[in-house]
């Protein structure tokens, strides 16, 4: 299973002084997308799995679109598909991220162990 971090930063952005409705979208389509920032879907789905009206998706989705170089939140639509921009919320694994915590405790330990015996 995949999960996906997000910073605080994303508190002071300027995508969360918009509306509910656009941010409940937003960190729905973080959710959905894959590796690349892909999230395949129409915007009648987004609206269906976001628990949003369609009025308040495509509200959202203009407003997301119309983010400019100041913030490229999401390159429009061609047959569904919506490409997130510059994606500071990279997806991670719980695999991965079991692996590197392992990888942490064993350095520890062997830190650890190396002090022991001095």
């Amino acid at each position: 299973m995949d999960y996906i971090r997000l910073p605080r930063s994303i508190l002071t952005s300027l995508l969360w002084e918009e509306s509910a409705a656009t941010r409940i979208l937003w960190i729905t389509m973080l959710f959905m997308a894959d590796s690349g920032g892909v999230i395949t879907a129409t915007p009648r789905a987004l609206a269906r799995i976001a628990n949003l009206t369609q009025e308040e998706v495509d509200l959202a989705l203009a407003i997301m679109t119309a983010g400019g170089a100041e913030c490229p939140w999401l390159d429009g639509s061609e047959d569904g598909l919506f490409h997130l921009g510059e994606i500071p919320y990279p997806t991670v694994s719980e695999a991965e991220d079991k692996r590197r915590y392992n990888r942490e405790k064993k350095r520890e330990s062997r830190a650890r162990q190396k002090e022991g015996d001095s």
